[in-house]
């Protein structure tokens, strides 16, 4: 957001106004003398006599007092009316000041000033008075709304809780920054690592480092063909070096995908600044473990925990099943035995064109371009292989539960990672996964599907 000295001060502002309204001083006032009274009835002077307990009971009982009176109801309401006004103020001066530097470039393209910059001839404008009646920029007004409740949740980290509200909708980049620094700590892992690195650097690579990179860039030349990720590939492979140091594994492991949208994430929110590796390695282990990534596989051998795994399958068909009959009945209409192997290639196929489909639908309209390039992708690699039997079922055996497993795969091995169109989309999975909980999981995967 370009402001200037403005950026981050009409949060100071808004709490100054709030603070000072008669309606806050005459509440401020009825706590003080309610905390007194109590303290009196008690035979205590001072609010450090009570111990913490009951400074908490207390507390709660005026705050319900203070919250059934009419100042406090004019105080709310004065106080949502100051915020969106204030925010829209922000929103104009942000505008004019994009729309004021845009208007520079351009007489700098046309008229550039002989050994130096063009010179600007355009006064000042006020934008709310030149154009009364255009929209506020939704997305600029979220990024402005979601830096002051950034500050609010570094403030009072406490509060995460009324973030709930927000819940499937995807968080702002700067507030999604600050819920996952928050939801994604793990101290432990953080000082094993700074001790590591502090003790030889090259301890917290992986012997075959130089693989790891390789793959990395693969990965993002072949999945994520957007030229902008190439400054991902340093911190995404010192992630994946440090997990293989210790945990072992692939090196072309799932966690690939789970590396660049997290790394993409937080760099994002950050405006391009580089995030120190033991942040990302934190963030990195913390997210496995509030999802229950090592569940389900071993880190060190990749393997799937076939019993929970399993688990998982069946209580996903059963969700589908109830939500819609006819994919358990398509379900039915792959099922094969070993004589059918024409039959069950033919088929797979045309699933897996069917499941590129709703996946791409998932985030926009499939254009021609779109399915061009979705045809494409499916013949060059195919998250699914139906063509396996991870099971330990027979080869060319194909039952409904093989067949919900091997569909559920990639998508719990990625954690959606390179499952949806954008990069975006998947962030706004794992925002609800962090404001909601671990619970909603099996709801999402399911849904994937639905």
């Amino acid at each position: 957001m370009s402001g200037g000295h403005r950026e981050g001060d009409w949060l100071s502002r808004l709490r100054q106004a709030a603070l000072s309204s008669a309606e806050w001083v005459e509440i401020s006032r009825t706590i003080e003398e309610r905390v007194r009274g109590e303290l009196s009835s008690r035979g205590l002077a001072h609010w450090a006599d009570l111990s913490e307990k009951e400074k908490a009971i207390l507390l709660n009982e005026v705050g319900e007092e203070v919250r059934s009176q009419a100042a406090y109801k004019v105080f709310y309401s004065r106080l949502g009316t100051t915020i969106d006004d204030t925010l829209l103020r922000e929103e104009s001066f942000a505008h004019s000041q994009r729309e004021e530097l845009k208007r520079k470039q351009q007489a700098g393209a046309k008229n550039p000033a002989p050994g130096g910059p063009a010179k600007d001839t355009h006064a000042p404008l006020d934008m709310l008075e030149r154009q009364p009646s255009r929209h506020p920029d939704m997305m600029l007004l979220l990024d402005i709304a979601s830096e002051g409740a950034s500050e609010l949740l570094r403030q009072a980290p406490d509060n995460f809780h009324t973030l709930r509200v927000i819940g499937c909708r995807g968080l702002p980049a700067r507030l999604r920054f600050e819920v996952w620094k928050l939801q994604l700590r793990n101290a432990s892992v953080r000082s094993e690592y700074l001790a590591m690195a502090a003790e030889d650097r090259l301890s917290v690579l992986s012997k075959k480092d130089p693989e790891i990179a390789k793959s990395c860039r693969r990965l993002l030349d072949a999945e994520f063909d957007d030229g902008s990720l190439g400054d991902i590939q340093l911190p995404c492979k010192s992630i994946l070096s440090y997990i293989h140091r210790r945990h072992g594994g692939l090196v072309e492991s799932p966690l690939r995908y789970v590396a660049v949208v997290l790394v993409w994430a937080l760099q994002d929110a950050e405006r391009g600044a580089q995030l120190e590796n033991a942040s990302l390695v934190e963030y990195m282990l913390a997210l496995l473990e509030e999802t229950g990534y090592r569940t389900f596989f071993d880190l060190h051998s990749a393997d799937v925990q076939q019993a929970k795994f399993q688990e998982l399958v069946m209580q996903v068909s059963e969700l589908l099943r109830r939500a819609d009959p006819s994919f358990e009945q398509f379900h039915a209409s792959l099922v094969t035995s070993p004589t059918d192997e024409a039959t069950l290639f033919e088929e797979k196929t045309k699933f897996e064109v069917r499941l590129y489909e709703w996946w791409a639908a998932l985030d926009s309209t499939p254009s021609a371009h779109m399915r061009q390039r979705i045809e494409g992708r499916l013949r060059a690699r195919s998250p699914w292989n139906f063509h396996s039997s991870p099971m330990g079922g027979a080869t060319g055996v194909t039952s409904q539960v093989t067949i919900m497993f091997q569909l559920l795969l990639p998508l719990v091995q990625r954690l959606f990672a390179g499952m949806l169109e954008t990069l975006d989309g998947t962030c706004r999975i794992w925002d609800t996964l962090l404001l909601l909980g671990a619970q909603v999981l099996l709801l999402v995967w399911s849904s994937y599907y639905i």
